[in-house]
């Protein structure tokens, strides 16, 4: 089954949550400092950049998060190319 990373800069993260509106079980709260977790098993990270490994099963609710997301700090990366994953 293909893989793909989430890349996520969660210090540009402004707290909108919509990404977790539309993919509640990628995305976690953090209440304290109005930001989102990747919330995976697996999950990479730290505060300021988390990166975690999915397959084709999460890809469509991983794009639909990074579509909805106001500063576009969500990036899907194929990895077999290393090239980011859009929509068309």
């Amino acid at each position: 089954m293909k893989q793909y990373k989430i890349v996520f800069d969660r210090k540009a993260c402004i707290g909108a949550y919509s990404c977790a509106a539309v993919a509640e079980d990628i995305w976690n709260f953090d209440n304290k400092e109005n930001k989102v977790d990747i919330k995976l098993a697996g999950m990479k990270g730290d505060k300021e950049k988390q990166e975690v490994i999915i397959d084709e099963s999460m890809l469509q609710k991983a794009l639909d998060s990074a579509e909805v997301c106001p500063v576009q700090v969500i990036k899907i990366i194929d990895l077999e190319t290393g090239e980011e994953v859009k929509r068309s």
